[in-house]
């Protein structure tokens, strides 16, 4: 082969390598979903809800997220988000308290009761 036939052979490699890296590259951005909640919308009011439906004996997180993921099926709710506002409620607004293992509850003050 002479020198011509090898540098278009290198250079269609070439070309067919950054091919595949960018068909990569946009399947991986194709595949992000991002979920946008309406306006005045938040996933620690409607946890605090659902928490305060429960009454004193609380209520796990299983059954928390699953009711939150079948009411707003299209607001990509997460086990991560949920125990992202649970630590929020609990650690920083100190509103909620954990009685057991994944069980929560409101907290009993004289405000409340």
């Amino acid at each position: 082969m002479n020198q011509d036939a090898k540098d278009k052979l290198n250079k269609i490699q070439e070309l067919l390598s950054q091919k595949e890296k960018i068909e990569k590259e946009l399947e991986n951005l194709l595949t992000e979903k991002e979920y946008i909640m309406p306006a005045g919308f938040s996933v620690n009011d409607e946890i605090l809800s659902l928490i305060r439906e429960a009454g004193d004996s609380g209520i796990p997180v299983p059954e928390l997220v699953k009711k939150l993921q079948t009411k707003f099926p299209s607001y990509g709710i997460d086990r991560e988000r949920i125990a992202s506002s649970l630590a929020y409620l609990k650690n920083t607004k100190k509103l909620i308290e954990q009685p057991a293992r994944r069980v929560y509850r409101i907290i009993k003050t004289e405000q409340n009761t």
